[in-house]
C-alpha cells in the first residue's frame, strides 16, 4: 500500500490522536493511537478495502474510483458497522475487545484495547515450533473464544499465526476479525478472494459451505505450524490430491510428529484440518470435549500439560512466562486443567478464581480444595475433585455442605459470573465509559461475591446520585 493510502502520526479522529501503523490487511489498516480523554493507548481499525478505496495525498477522506466501486464500498462499510456492534457485546478475554466506533472521513473507525506483547507469528520465527503444553494454553483459550463469536453467526475466516497475539502472561487473544470479508461475500469476488494460503480451507476459495468448522480449520492448521514449523500445504493441493486419490500431503508431516507429540494432540489436528468440511468437528464444543476426553486420565494429563518455559521473542528478559503446573497424588495437572474442569461446574469466572486461589497457596491439595468450595453441586464437585486428583477430609467435606445448602436457603450470597461481570460493565459503562471495563476486571479479582463486586463499584462513583441508580440498574 502506498505510504499517502495511511493515516499519518499526529492525525486526529475526535478524541483520538494516530501515533503508528500497527498492520495493512485487505479491508482495513490497524493504527496505535492515544485517547486524549480517557488518557490511554488504543488500537484503531479504519475500513480501508485496498482493491475499491483511495484517498488523496494529505486528505483523510476515503474515496472509490467508479459507481460500482462505492456500491461496493457502501455495501462493505455496513456489514463492518453491523459486526461492530456484535463484536462490542463480547466479553471474552482471548477475543480483541471493541469499545467504541466512529463514523468519519467517509469510513469507519473500530476503537479495540490496545494489548501488549507479540504475534505467535513472531514466537514461531524465533521458536520454529513449540511443546505440547505450549500448543494447549494457546488452543484451549481460544476455542473457548471461538465459541462466544460463533454463538453469534460470526466467522473470523482469517485464523493464523500473525492474527493471535500472545500477553505479556502468555494468555493469546484473537484478533483482527476482518468484518467486511466476512459479510461481503456475495457482493464482490476481489472482496471474497482475500485468503491465506495454508491457513484457508478450501471452502473459502468458493465462498461456499461456510461455518465454524471454516475457524476450526484455520486454528488447526495454526497449531500444524506450531507442531511442525511450517503452514500446511495449500487447501486446492490437499483436495486435488483427493481427487486424484494421491495421499493427503499433510500425511507424511503428521507421521514424523509421533516422536515429539502425543497421539491424542496428532488425531485432533489432523480432524480439525481435514480437507473435507464435514468430516471436521462441526463446532467448537466437539473440539473442547475430545481435549477432555483425552486428558481425564493422568496419563494423557502428564503427556499433555508437562511443565515448560515459554519465552517470548523480543520480549525484555524479565519476561518469565511459565507453564507452572501442579503435581497433585503423582499426577500434573496445569492451570488450564484446573480452568477447563471448574468452568464446567461454574463458568468463565473459574479462571479468575484460580488466579486468586494460587495468590493464597502453594500446595496442590489445598489449591484444589479451595476451588471446590466455590462449586454449589455436590455431583460437580466430586466430579471437579476426582478429575483433579483431590479429596476433601471427611469433616472438611460435610462443613462444605452445610455452607453450600445455608447459602442455597438464605441467598445471601451470590458468585460472582461471567454474565453478572458482564452486566456490571455495562452498568458501569453508562457513568464512566470504556474505563468501566478496567475497573470491573480489577475489582472482581479482590472480592467473592456479587454483592462485594456492587459495594466496591459503587464506590468509584463520586456522585450519589449515581451511586444510588447504578446499584437499582445493577440489581434490576
Amino acid at each position: 500500500m502506498n505510504h499517502t493510502q495511511v493515516l499519518p502520526s499526529g492525525t486526529r479522529i475526535e478524541s483520538y490522536e494516530i501515533q503508528k501503523v500497527l498492520g495493512i490487511g485487505g479491508f482495513g489498516i490497524t493504527y496505535q493511537a492515544y485517547d486524549h480523554v480517557l488518557n490511554q493507548t488504543v488500537a484503531i481499525k479504519e475500513y480501508f478495502p485496498t482493491d475499491v478505496a483511495y484517498r488523496k495525498s494529505h486528505c483523510n477522506t476515503v474515496s472509490q474510483q467508479n459507481k460500482q466501486d462505492q456500491e461496493f464500498y457502501q455495501y462493505g462499510l455496513q456489514r463492518f458497522l453491523d459486526e461492530a456492534r456484535t463484536l462490542a457485546k463480547f466479553r471474552n478475554d482471548n477475543i480483541v475487545r471493541i469499545s467504541h466506533y466512529i463514523q468519519a472521513n467517509a469510513t469507519a473507525y473500530l476503537i479495540m484495547d490496545f494489548e501488549a506483547g507479540i504475534s505467535l507469528s513472531q514466537k514461531l520465527k524465533h521458536d520454529k515450533i513449540l511443546p505440547e503444553d505450549a500448543i494447549y494454553h494457546i488452543m484451549t483459550p481460544l476455542l473457548q473464544g471461538l465459541y462466544d463469536v460463533h454463538q453469534q453467526n460470526i466467522l473470523h475466516r482469517d485464523i493464523k499465526p500473525s492474527n493471535i497475539l500472545l500477553r505479556a502472561d502468555h494468555t493469546p487473544v484473537l484478533i483482527d476479525f476482518g468484518s467486511a470479508r466476512a459479510t461481503a461475500s456475495n457482493q464482490n469476488t476481489a472482496l471474497t478472494a482475500v485468503i491465506t494460503p495454508g491457513y484457508a480451507p478450501f471452502e473459502q476459495y468458493n465462498g461456499d459451505n461456510q461455518g465454524a468448522w471454516t475457524d476450526i480449520y484455520g486454528l488447526g492448521a495454526t497449531i500444524y505450524h506450531c507442531m511442525t514449523g511450517v503452514a500446511p500445504p495449500f487447501a486446492t493441493l490437499r483436495i486435488s490430491a483427493s481427487y486424484q486419490k494421491r495421499a493427503d500431503p499433510t500425511t507424511a508431516s503428521f507421521k514424523k510428529l509421533g516422536t515429539q507429540y502425543s497421539k491424542s494432540l496428532i488425531q485432533l489436528i489432523e480432524w480439525m484440518i481435514h480437507s473435507e468440511p464435514k468430516k471436521r468437528p462441526q463446532t467448537t464444543t466437539e473440539v473442547l470435549n475430545f481435549i477432555q476426553k483425552e486428558t481425564s486420565s493422568s496419563q494423557q494429563t502428564n503427556l499433555l500439560f508437562k511443565p515448560n518455559k515459554l519465552i517470548l521473542n523480543n520480549s525484555p528478559p524479565s519476561i518469565n512466562l511459565q507453564a507452572q503446573s501442579i503435581n497433585i497424588e503423582n499426577m500434573t495437572v496445569s492451570p488450564d486443567r484446573l480452568s477447563i474442569n471448574l468452568a464446567q461446574a461454574i463458568g468463565p469466572i473459574a479462571k479468575i478464581l484460580i488466579k486468586k486461589a494460587q495468590a493464597q497457596t502453594s500446595d496442590p491439595m489445598q489449591l484444589v480444595q479451595s476451588l471446590a468450595k466455590h462449586i454449589s453441586s455436590e455431583q460437580q464437585r466430586q466430579q471437579f475433585i476426582k478429575q483433579s486428583g483431590g479429596s476433601f477430609p471427611p469433616k472438611e467435606a460435610e462443613n462444605i455442605s452445610i455452607f453450600h445448602e445455608k447459602n442455597k436457603e438464605s441467598h445471601s450470597v451470590t458468585a460472582i459470573t461471567q454474565d453478572g461481570l458482564s452486566h456490571a460493565i455495562n452498568c458501569l459503562s453508562y457513568y464512566l465509559g470504556p474505563i468501566a471495563k478496567i475497573l470491573v476486571n480489577k475489582i472482581a479479582q479482590t472480592v467473592d461475591s456479587q454483592e462485594a463486586l456492587i459495594t466496591q463499584l459503587a464506590d468509584e462513583l463520586d456522585n450519589d446520585e449515581h451511586r444510588k441508580d447504578f446499584i437499582k440498574r445493577m440489581k434490576a
